[in-house]
């Protein structure tokens, strides 16, 4: 076997023992065969999305334990979740039944893959809850009225239907969702309608659009539906598409959503429900850009893989435990990548868009600039869009600064910690709030980071990049050069800015003389710098560790962040 693919199966592997850890045993149908979550205390409801990684797994090792536990989860999953209609129930708390299309993709994963190899009783059993999982779906979206990427759900699973039965109405209803999305792409090749309307047009010309989601779901959905109905105008436009959402892409193969619609449920590797990245690129390893890309995007996820699940990348300094919905959603997409047709090409000369130096990029007509400069790379989102309570974080906040030396070193957070996923997103154990981790200006109550009328310029110049965020009665420039960022601010009164640095609690931060020293990190500034170095402060949105840190001036403000 294939290197990645090997990698994938060990940790696939890994994750899945490490869950059913976690599997109830219990006389009552309601408990049995369920995985019990350690950080949320409830059994989340996809879990039998579980059954495909499990299904591999038994195929490749033989363990026949394997297919118990995906026999189990399914089990578990008919009798507490089926509704009259045929559908699923998001979870045993939630009417939401959209996720049946996601359901019964695992399921047809399972068939589709491994039919012929399955016990022929299983196999029947399950054909027969995949075909009522699909004429469900058949119907269910015509009258349905989700974020986009459940129609991309659709349009994959009732191809995957048609595959698996022969059945034509299927693919009929599978090209019909596949039409419908093809209208949601903006001039930049990203797919909108993460948010309502779907077609938003804000005053500012932007779209609702989640990088998370569209490269963790939607994308891979509609790649997969192009390869099923075997349309070559679809795969090249879809191939297309995933290569233009792979901008967002970092080196060290997480994924930049700090500014999405859906970040609420952002995590350094992705969103916190959905299925992978890996599951598109597993699709055209062939290309060497997927190769390369798979492979970043897997050592990714081994090393945010901590006491064999997957979290965000500080959670577990933090103290907090795990959540199993990481772990089970994504192990699909490391089955993709196992079972994957083609093998991996040689990406050894291949450099990806996400590790050149442009200087900026723009989207979201110039609300959204991406900075890679000088081994620096940042995000910059004036956008003019909220739809979940507390999510605000635009304001031409620099939301993400990342260094190739480094790694992440600012990260925006939601500006209130409100789940509004409140099954899908982690309460704190260790701490009484998620405090914003947004870099920003604050004056008295005034918070740039929810203020939709600033505007982005940048400017470039033979040896430094200038971003500058403008407010109405202030401004801010980022100025980039090599090893070196420098942030100016002015404004008509006092006011702070608020820088907070990731930290994890292994690594030291000492503050001496107004100047303040995190690992490699070195900041600077003309006003008044205070930051508690002793403290780290953990927020769910990314997954990291910070030192919080004000910078705080009277009129104007000159802070230099080195690199030592």
């Amino acid at each position: 076997m294939d290197q990645l693919k090997q990698r994938s199966l060990d940790l696939m592997k890994k994750w899945c023992d490490s869950l059913l850890s976690y599997q109830v045993e219990n006389k009552s149908e309601y408990l049995d065969g369920a995985l019990l979550c350690p950080a949320c205390h409830v059994v989340h409801g996809r879990i039998a999305d579980l059954c495909y990684p499990l299904t591999t797994l038994y195929i490749y090792t033989g363990e026949k334990r394997y297919l118990d536990a995906a026999d189990k989860l399914i089990d578990w999953t008919e009798y507490n979740l089926k509704r009259p209609d045929g559908s699923y129930n998001n979870d045993a708390g939630s009417v939401w039944k959209g996720i049946t299309a996601f359901s019964a993709t695992a399921i047809g994963d399972c068939l589709y893959h491994f039919a012929d190899k399955l016990p022929p009783e299983l196999a029947s059993k399950w054909r027969n809850i995949f075909v009522r999982l699909s004429d469900f779906c058949h119907y269910y979206f015509d009258s349905f009225n989700p974020n986009i990427n459940y129609f991309a759900g659709a349009a994959c699973e009732l191809a995957l239907a048609w595959k698996i039965t022969g059945d034509k109405r299927y693919l009929d209803k599978a090209n019909h969702w596949e039409r419908f999305c093809r209208d949601y792409f903006d001039e930049n090749g990203l797919f909108y309608g993460e948010g309502k309307p779907l077609d938003l047009l804000t005053d500012k010309g932007c779209r609702a659009i989640d990088i998370g989601y569209n490269l963790e779901e939607s994308m891979p959905l509609l790649l997969c539906h192009a390869i099923l109905t075997e349309n070559e105008d679809k795969i090249d436009f879809y191939k297309a598409r995933m290569i233009d959402h792979l901008e967002f892409l970092l080196p060290d193969g997480a994924l930049d959503n700090s500014f999405g619609t859906r970040h609420n449920k952002w995590t350094y590797w992705g969103s916190r429900t959905s299925d992978g990245v890996a599951e598109g690129l597993a699709l055209m390893l062939d290309d060497p850009q997927f190769a390369k890309a798979c492979d970043l995007v897997v050592g990714q996820y081994e090393a945010c893989t901590h006491d064999g699940l997957l979290v965000p990348p500080m959670q577990s300094d933090a103290g907090e435990p795990p959540c199993l919905h990481h772990s089970f959603c994504h192990a699909k997409a490391l089955a993709a990548v196992v079972n994957a047709e083609a093998e991996p090409a040689d990406f050894t000369d291949t450099v990806l868009s996400c590790e050149t130096e442009y200087g900026v990029k723009s989207f979201q007509s110039g609300n959204l600039l991406l900075v890679s400069k000088y081994g620096w790379r940042a995000t910059f989102s004036s956008i003019d869009i909220v739809f979940y309570r507390g999510a605000e974080n635009y304001g031409g906040s620099m939301n993400l600064l990342w260094h190739k030396s480094t790694g992440p070193i600012c990260a925006a957070t939601m500006h209130e910690y409100v789940p509004s996923e409140p099954l899908n997103m982690q309460y704190l154990r260790h701490s009484d709030s998620s405090p914003c981790m947004t870099p920003r200006i604050v004056i008295g109550n005034y918070s740039s980071d929810c203020d939709k009328s600033v505007v982005l310029t940048h400017m470039s110049y033979s040896d430094k990049l200038i971003v500058t965020a403008h407010g109405e009665d202030w401004w801010v420039d980022f100025s980039f050069a090599p090893n070196k960022l420098a942030i100016e601010a002015r404004c008509d009164r006092s006011f702070d800015y608020y820088l907070p640095l990731i930290c994890d609690h292994k690594t030291e931060a000492v503050l001496s003389d107004n100047r303040l020293t995190v690992g490699q990190l070195s900041l600077t500034c003309d006003g008044k710098l205070s930051a508690d170095t002793d403290k780290r402060v953990y927020n769910q949105v990314g997954g990291f560790e910070y030192v919080p840190v004000k910078l705080s001036a009277e009129k104007r403000l000159i802070a230099t962040l080195e690199l030592n």
